[in-house]
């Protein structure tokens, strides 16, 4: 998942889920970093690139398990994958 290195690296300069917590945009940016572009029409690389609504279900948790920012339906029983930061779970991008 292209995502997961985005977060990670934005954890390690940040140190925290806060920014994120503030600020959706930010979230928005760093699941589908194409919309920045410039002069680049994202709207054909969303639809080839989400046909699955996958970005809408989406959500980051922090390491307990509580949302950060996404999709308000998942938790801890969603499909996850791990944010790893020096042998540590940060937390975990679930859909």
């Amino acid at each position: 998942m292209e995502v997961v290195p985005r977060l990670r690296e934005a954890y390690v300069v940040r140190g925290s889920w806060d920014f994120l917590r503030a600020d959706f945009r930010e979230w928005v940016d760093l699941v589908l970093p194409f919309l920045r572009e410039p002069g680049v029409d994202p709207a054909p690389r969303v639809a080839s690139s989400d046909q699955t609504d996958a970005v809408a279900r989406m959500g980051l948790l922090d390491a307990s398990m509580r949302l950060v920012v996404g999709d308000p339906d998942v938790d801890a029983s969603s499909i996850r994958i791990p944010i790893v930061v020096e042998g540590r779970t940060v937390g975990w991008v679930a859909m």
